[in-house]
């Protein structure tokens, strides 16, 4: 009797010996992982830069969180080791950031069954994005697409899952999703400036070089009207890809004085084929898919100074904001804005020395012959404009015409270092070009911060 009971316990020892061995309760996970936009970083998004992120257009600037979910049975306890990977084509793989999963008091899912072990990755305030280092960000980039691998303590148990990414990093304007603080949607915004970058820049102006000098450029937009009193008329994104410009060749033709107006349209890659102009390819871009007619790409090259402007085929703005003179700097500070009043039909308001032009297609205006007639759908405004006693033009009137006339003597249009305004009659034309009517802009420009007509 005896006997039998010393080979019962000896056999329920074996048992609990062999469940204690064989059991793991990392076996029981079955949950997969996923990745997600954070969902504080949606809000800040939505209030501070109106518009709301969706992971459709995960870019590495986005601030994700990548997690498992366990069943709810497994203890708090357990350690998850997290991977960002991205694989190219021919299938490497590298590893862009790594980190610990940790356990989410706060979320659960399916109704309390499953808990939440999630690793948080800040790619709107990281200086590489979700990456460690700019030259992983840019394989990122190359790739795009990203894959978060969860590993369990034992390294053959894992779990993962890969999403592609897009290169247009929005920045900021309303999308037509976010609502202000009366509850009104914030509409679209009319115009988007999408900015790229070459090869042939210095190495410090990478993927988040390039988004820094639009957020540069915006707080040059806030600072003049009409876009100071209408910060919505413009969206601003950031396409991080890159592009090689090493082989651009600046044909110049027609020299006029000084400046040379031809070199506007001129950067080919092939210069015996005039179709193969360098900007044909700018335009499909990484942001070619944002739902709006009015895109303008501003193109930073190291290989100009100064800067460019061409409506070939698209608005394109070449520069790298540095004037051919540096005594020059502080007129050139706001050349960005200069620039994207040409794409909105406004001429330089100063002449061209030695101009020998005398022809004029109606449309600018800011530069009229009649000046009895403004705008060319018969619009009239009150407004005293200047020729030939005009002293900074040498009476020559605007631009490269001769005998044409300028709303004032100053203006971000013309070229005086200490006039960083539109004049009036600019920012009526500005505001028609970008949605409003003709009466409503009139009355809303007399209002703000702009060069108004001489008494």
């Amino acid at each position: 009797m005896k006997k039998g009971v010393i080979i019962l316990i000896l056999v329920l020892a074996m048992v609990s010996f062999v469940s204690a061995a064989t059991i793991n309760p990392y076996q029981s996970i079955t949950g997969d992982v996923s990745i997600k936009l954070d969902e504080k970083y949606i809000q800040e998004t939505e209030q501070g830069r109106y518009f709301r992120p969706v992971i459709d257009k995960l870019t590495p600037f986005d601030d994700i969180v990548c997690e498992i979910a366990v069943p709810a049975g497994v203890k708090e306890t357990l350690t998850f080791k997290g991977k960002l990977i991205t694989t190219d084509k021919n299938g490497v793989e590298t590893i862009i950031n790594s980190g610990d999963l940790v356990y989410d008091k706060k979320a659960m899912r399916e109704g309390g069954i499953k808990n939440i072990y999630s690793w948080k990755i800040a790619g709107w305030t990281g200086g590489a994005g979700i990456a460690t280092s700019n030259e992983l960000l840019n394989k990122v980039i190359e790739n795009k697409k990203i894959l978060c691998e969860v590993k369990f303590e034992e390294p053959r148990m894992k779990r993962s899952l890969e999403i592609t990414t897009s290169n247009c990093v929005h920045l900021w304007g309303s999308d037509g999703t976010v609502k202000d603080k009366d509850g009104n949607v914030i509409p679209v915004a009319k115009s988007n400036l999408i900015y790229m970058m070459g090869y042939s820049l210095p190495d410090s102006l990478n993927a988040n070089g390039v988004i820094q000098q639009a957020q540069k450029d915006q707080g040059k937009f806030n600072d003049v009207d009409p876009f100071k009193t209408k910060k919505e008329l413009i969206s601003y994104y950031a396409d991080i890809r890159g592009y090689n410009d090493y082989d651009w060749t600046l044909h110049e033709v027609e020299p006029v004085g000084e400046h040379h107006l031809g070199s506007l349209f001129h950067f080919y890659t092939d210069e015996e084929d005039e179709t193969k102009n360098a900007y044909s390819y700018i335009y499909d871009d990484s942001c070619s898919n944002i739902n709006s007619e009015e895109k303008v790409r501003v193109f930073y090259s190291g290989l100009i100074t100064g800067a460019y402007t061409t409506s070939l085929g698209g608005k394109i703005i070449v520069t790298n904001s540095i004037s051919p003179n540096p005594r020059e700097t502080l007129r050139w500070k706001y050349v960005i804005v200069h620039e994207f009043g040409h794409t909105q039909r406004l001429y330089d308001e100063y002449n061209f020395i030695n101009s020998k032009k005398s022809d004029y297609s109606r449309g600018m205006a800011n530069c009229v012959k009649n000046t009895s007639e403004i705008f060319p759908r018969g619009f009239k405004l009150d407004a005293v404009f200047l020729g030939e006693l005009n002293k900074n033009n040498n009476g020559k009137g605007c631009s490269w015409f001769k005998d044409f006339f300028i709303p004032s003597e100053g203006s971000i249009m013309n070229n005086q270092p200490d006039e960083f305004k539109f004049n009036l009659v600019s920012c009526v034309s500005l505001l028609y070009n970008l949605g409003f009517t003709m009466d409503n802009a009139a009355e809303e420009c007399k209002t703000m911060d702009v060069i108004k007509p001489a008494a």
